[in-house]
């Protein structure tokens, strides 16, 4: 299948070139953990946008609250691979190092109006461009889109534009952030506004001068857009229709551009290159990262060196050969069809792109994703449904593409267009494309269930909801004293969750890593602030059926048990080696003993007591803690920092969660007999199949520690602290936007119940129909709706209201409304306005006749006059003819008086003209206009598109009319009957007059008469003239083999006519020495250049490489400490990096930067010492280098507890500073 696909492209930079720029995104890692697709939107409809991000990520726009903090209109989004796979734990730790606690892996930049779109970020993930209006962030320019850059570590917002006649949109900022390129009608440089230019905007230095530089790209009468910049941001990519290596008109036909930057030192300037100059539309330009080639699709027949081929192509064509360069085309419209949106993934050996045809032959149809792989030549379909929309984008990642599709793609609930990253690395697990003929990808053939392995869970983190003061909720906690019980929030905190595979049973171990346990601190007025600190490793267990026994906890703990064991034998005196860091101890009196000071009481162990079942999702987990109690926040403001003051510190106890119910209890409390101090609480369960995709929502973990003796503002008291941990709700990926069901068509969605109304499906969503109408409007039945039957209308006996005020005592009867008849003489009224005296006669309203002549109102508008007759209204004297009146439907027009009878005008005329909306007129709104359902013949006017049908209230026509003609003719289809005229093109006009040995040829009196002859020359050195056939054209002869020719190149000799070709012995310029490079020779001079030498560092730090001459890299084993050593050296490295890099903002000033280095340093030299010093010092250096690193995460923990670092920075350095240690004492324990 991949052989009509021609590997274009050289091999590119490989991933781990990247990677080593980017330093905190290991890609290895995340093709083998990433699930197979991962959805990042809700609501709808979400598109991929049409700029680039950089560094394996995704930014975007939406106009959904996607993170619920109450945001409205369009926001800025970011997403980053590597940060979502250490939040839902499937990066093994042994691969690459998550920081601790995980960084959200989605991330809101913009807020408030404006409706920031367009995203592009930088390599470093530091700095945005996109456009909004300019009032974004207090700008100029508002009423029109204007660029902004946003350095997201500053948070300063840079306005970029602030024209007041155009739009500045679609902004492209390079790797390192320093040039954006967008487009805008503003004329930002003088000119005339109106129409789309591409611009460039340079941050940079002159003479070490911060400046920036605006400059003009294009300047035509057609549009210019979809700039995009390359790596450095040297080239630029986009389209046109503007004639811009001309005189600038508008052909009216877009074509691929490039440009050339010049922005090393002013004048800052641009050159223009030309890519296509085809017959047709060329489209979407991507540029290569670093390659200098630009994919692009188009409709042109006639690009150098492609073929063609009746529909839009991919193409590619390098940027640095000039103007209209050859270029190589990948797909065909026999089998691909109609391909659009080529997109690069990084490092250029790979591109995906969208799709009509059939190329697999496996029956699939529509927009679908494809992948090329130009390195292997192997060609990917990705998705089989049809469904995605452009544009999309390869550059999350080298096995990643970025879709925007209203299919299920996730597993998730299906509702209008969303953005997903699909996965597919060839591993198991991962998304699996059709790789040959007949094959289906992964969405129309999933892969069966792994097997045993598919009960494994793997590491997650449960994130702690913090209190929410407003709308209630949320984590909280307790204190119960003697004086009563207190509840205060609690703030956000984490737990890394390592959830082994279930068992038979669906139970499966925790293991809890003490260093990932981060509690916050718990503050109760008046009292003081618990600082809850993991002092070891925890464990615990899940149990996805439920049914285990053990689901409740119940712990209690006698602080007095004098009375039972007096020579406290199962408990322990209270002293400091009982109570710890707690002050006490009580003293029994009856015990003493003067002039001894009498013993302190006997504390009873805690005793933990677990009853009950776990129900479905039950977890419980047990975890060794340090409590300590701050008086008062130091000079920081910061609780649980090394200048509080503290009442204890570090008091020993286990904390142990349950989602059942957990009770502590303290008996004997305050060493007052008989006195009880007791707190209990429920949790909620998990679920587990959430819970195996790292949502742990729902869940909720309750737990107490009791505490005797403690100190505090007051006196000494016994304490039970109650938690209530509720797991924070999942962001965004698993979040449904509709509970219909996915469907294909409205018998999809039945459910036999005809009192919901007929249900239909809509963008492949169940909707609800209309409920049946069961109101009969009588109050004497009952209604109801049977799901089979429909409404049902049950009599009853109830009371009602007849109407008639004459009758009491109303009651239901047979469905029926009947009253009793009341006293005589009542008042009452008949509404006859022509009786007098009526009252209630045998329970009838009646009355005598008013006198003859007395006025009334016969209620015709057309009479006047009116007055009484024997009882009666009789109406007098008819108004004039044409006496405007109302009949009480508008639909009648305007009514008028004729004969005394109001008669209609003309009737009100509801045809709107389109033959998609039934027309209809309702006597007292007037016309109404109801859509045609879609895909109801209809008639567009035009007789040239023979199949019309209604498509959201308009009539669209397609297919069209064929009109066949003969040479020197032209058929033309008429659009009032769709019937074909021909017309005889004039003299002169070219035609074609079938032989091919004619050239020139042109019509005379409708005919096609042949030119002069046609001239076979010779094709080149190697081949004689031709002769002409009529039906095949020249011939190409070749010259005798051996016939002496020249090929150009002077790196050839002897060149001979070999089949046509000429060729010569190649030189040889090879030393047989890859120690000197790879030696080449130059066509121009035929002289030999040396090649670059070859780099043999394979980046293992347990090698010593090395080049051996005429043999090539060597990389010799180094010894198991040598090589420890290295991988140490490396993380100090990388540690020294990062704080140099790092701004002194994010650090919490430059004391602290400065800190940080000179332990580095510190380290370092230790690290040589331990290299190159005698070995039996080894041991010393390493403690001492492990003593460094503890100092640096000190620092680093002081430094993020004070909110004085930034969380993301500070996560990553202490874990390479916790994962060195680890190292450190691996190394230590090897050499003892």
């Amino acid at each position: 299948m991949t052989g009509a696909l021609v590997r274009l492209l050289p091999a590119g930079r490989r991933l781990a070139v990247i990677l080593a720029i980017l330093a905190a995104c290991p890609a290895f890692a995340l093709h083998r953990e990433s699930p197979p697709a991962i959805r990042l939107t809700s609501g709808g409809p979400n598109f991929v946008p049409q700029t680039r991000s950089w560094a394996f990520s995704l930014i975007f726009s939406s106009t959904d609250d996607l993170l619920a903090n109450g945001s409205t209109g369009r926001q800025i989004y970011y997403f980053t691979l590597f940060d979502y796979d250490c939040q839902r734990g499937v990066i093994p730790p042994i691969q690459v190092t998550c920081p601790e606690p995980p960084h959200p892996f989605l991330v809101q930049l913009t807020s408030g109006p404006g409706d920031p779109d367009n995203p592009t970020i930088d390599g470093s993930g530091n700095r945005i461009a996109f456009d909004a209006d300019g009032s974004y962030g207090g700008g100029q320019g508002a009423g029109h889109r204007q660029i902004f850059e946003l350095d997201l570590d500053t948070g300063e917002l840079l306005q970029v534009t602030a024209a007041t006649d155009g739009d500045s949109v679609r902004p492209s900022i390079n790797f390192p952030g320093g040039v954006v390129v967008f487009e805008s009608t503003a004329a930002l440089k003088g000119g005339t506004s109106g129409v789309p230019q591409v611009f460039a905007f340079f941050r940079t230095a002159i003479e070490r001068v911060p400046v920036t530089v605006l400059l003009q790209i294009t300047n035509g009468a057609g549009p210019s857009t979809r700039p995009m910049l390359d790596y450095l941001g040297k080239f630029i990519s986009f389209e046109s229709t503007a004639d811009l290596l001309g005189d600038g008109h508008d052909t009216g036909v877009s074509q691929i551009f490039a440009s050339e930057l010049e922005h090393g030192k002013p004048p800052f300037s641009s050159r223009l290159i030309q890519i296509t100059r085809g017959d047709a539309p060329s489209h979407h330009p991507w540029i290569a990262e670093k390659d200098h080639f630009v994919l692009f699709d188009s409709a042109a027949t006639d690009l150098p060196g492609a073929a063609g081929g009746g529909g839009t192509e991919i193409y590619a064509a390098p940027i640095d050969a000039g103007n209209s360069p050859t270029v190589v085309q990948y797909t065909t419209a026999n089998p691909f069809g109609n391909c659009t949106f080529p997109t690069f993934s990084p490092g250029t050996t790979r591109f995906a792109f969208l799709c009509t045809g059939d190329a697999f032959a496996n029956g699939t149809a529509g927009n679908r994703v494809f992948a090329f792989d130009a390195g292997a030549n192997q060609l990917f379909q990705i998705t089989g449904r049809g469904d995605v929309v452009g544009p999309i984008s390869a550059a999350v990642g080298l096995n990643f593409v970025a879709i925007s599709d209203n299919t299920d793609v996730s597993g998730g609930d299906a509702c209008d267009y969303q953005i997903y990253i699909i996965d597919y690395f060839p591993f198991p697990g991962h998304w699996i494309p059709a790789t040959r003929p007949g094959q289906l990808p992964y969405d129309l053939s999933p892969p069966p269930p792994p097997g045993p392995n598919s009960n494994l869970i793997g590491t997650r983190t449960l994130s702690i909801l913090p209190a929410d003061p407003a709308a209630g909720g949320g984590s909280q906690a307790t204190l119960t004293t003697q004086a009563g019980t207190w509840a205060v929030g609690v703030d956000p905190g984490y737990v890394r969750l390592d959830i082994a595979a279930r068992d038979v049973n669906q139970e499966a171990r925790i293991g809890v890593p003490g260093d990932t346990v981060i509690l916050p601190p718990i503050s109760f007025p008046g009292f003081g602030t618990f600082c809850i600190a993991a002092s070891g490793d925890g464990a615990g267990a899940l149990d996805c059926n439920g049914g285990r026994a053990g689901g409740d906890l119940d712990s209690f703990r006698d602080h007095n048990i004098d009375d039972t064991d007096p020579a406290c034998v199962t408990g322990c005196r209270e002293d400091g080696h009982c109570q710890g860091s707690l002050p006490g101890p009580h003293h029994d009196p009856a015990l003493a003993n003067p002039p001894s000071p009498p013993p302190a009481v006997c504390n009873g162990p805690p005793i933990n007591d677990r009853t009950g079942t776990y129900g479905a999702g039950g977890m419980q987990l047990e975890v060794p803690v340090k409590v300590t109690l701050s008086a008062y926040w130091g000079v920081d403001g910061v609780p649980c920092t090394a200048d509080d003051t503290y009442f204890f510190r570090d008091a020993p106890s286990t904390l142990a969660l349950t989602t059942g119910s957990a009770t502590g209890a303290i008996l004997d409390a305050g060493n007052v007999l008989g006195a009880t101090l007791e707190a209990t609480d429920g949790g909620a369960p998990f679920d587990c199949a959430r819970v195996k995709t790292g949502d742990l929502t729902g869940g909720e973990l309750v737990g107490t520690l009791s505490l005797l003796d403690v100190p505090n503002l007051g006196q000494l008291t016994d304490v039970v602290l109650g938690l209530h941990l509720v797991a924070a709700p999942d962001i965004c990926i698993n979040c449904t936007c509709s509970s219909a069901t996915t469907c294909g068509a409205a018998a999809d969605c039945a459910d036999a119940d005809v009192c919901n109304g007929t249900e239909q499906c809509q963008n492949l969503t169940c909707v609800a129909g209309n409920p049946l109408p069961c109101d009969d409007g009588n109050p004497c039945t009952d209604d109801s709706c049977d799901p089979t039957a429909g409404c049902v209308h049950t009599n009853n006996t109830g009371p009602c209201d007849d109407g008639n005020p004459c009758t009491t005592s109303d009651t239901c009867q047979s469905g029926t409304c009947v009253g009793v008849a009341g006293a005589n003489g009542g008042a009452c009224d008949d509404g006859n306005g022509c009786t007098l005296g009526d009252v209630c006669q045998a329970g009838t309203c009646t009355g005598s006749p008013a006198p003859d002549g007395s006025l009334c109102d016969d209620g015709n508008p057309c009479t006047t006059g009116d007055s009484c007759l024997t009882g009666a209204c009789t109406g007098g004297p008819a108004v004039p003819d044409n006496t405007p009146c109302s009949d009480g439907s508008v639909c009648n027009g305007l009514e008028t008086c004729v004969g005394g009878v109001c008669t209609p005008g003309t009737a009100l005329n509801c045809d709107d003209g389109n033959s998609c909306t039934a027309d209809s007129c309702d006597p007292i709104t007037g016309c109404a206009h109801t859509t045609s359902p879609d895909g109801t013949p209809c008639y567009d006017g035009n007789g040239c598109t023979p199949t019309d049908v209604c498509q959201g209230g308009a009539c669209v026509g397609s297919g069209s009319v064929a009109c066949p003609a003969a040479p020197c003719s032209q058929a033309i289809c008429d659009p009032s009957n769709g019937t074909c005229s021909t017309t005889q093109l004039p003299d002169g006009a070219a035609c074609e007059d079938g032989d091919a040995c004619t050239t020139g040829d042109t019509c005379q009196g409708g005919t096609c008469v042949g030119g002069g002859p046609v001239a076979c020359a010779p094709l080149d050195s190697c081949h004689l003239a031709g002769v002409c056939d009529p039906a095949n054209g020249c011939s190409n002869p070749a010259k005798v083999n051996g016939t002496g020719c020249d090929d150009g190149s002077a790196c050839t000799l002897g060149d001979v006519c070999l089949n046509g070709v000429c060729s010569g012995v190649v030189v040889s310029c090879d030393d047989g020495d890859p120690c000197n490079g790879t030696e080449t020779c130059d066509p121009a001079s035929g002289g030999c250049v040396t090649g670059p030498l070859p780099n043999c560092d394979d980046g293992d730090p347990c090698t010593t490489d090395s080049c051996v001459a005429f043999t090539g890299c060597t990389h010799q084993a180094a010894g198991a400490f040598a090589c420890g050593l290295s991988g140490i050296e490396q993380t100090f490295l990388l540690l020294q990096q990062d704080v140099q890099a790092a701004p002194v903002t994010a650090l919490g000033g430059q004391s602290r930067q400065t800190r940080l280095l000179d332990l580095v340093a510190r380290g370092l030299a230790r690290v040589e010492s331990a290299r190159s010093g005698p070995a039996r010092l080894r041991a010393h250096q390493l403690q001492f280098i492990q003593s460094k690193l503890k100092f640096i995460t000190n620092v680093i923990d002081a430094g993020m507890r004070r909110l004085k670092i930034d969380p993301r920075l500070g996560g990553t350095l202490r874990s390479l500073a916790v994962g060195a240690m680890r190292d450190v004492q691996s190394l230590r324990a090897s050499i003892a």
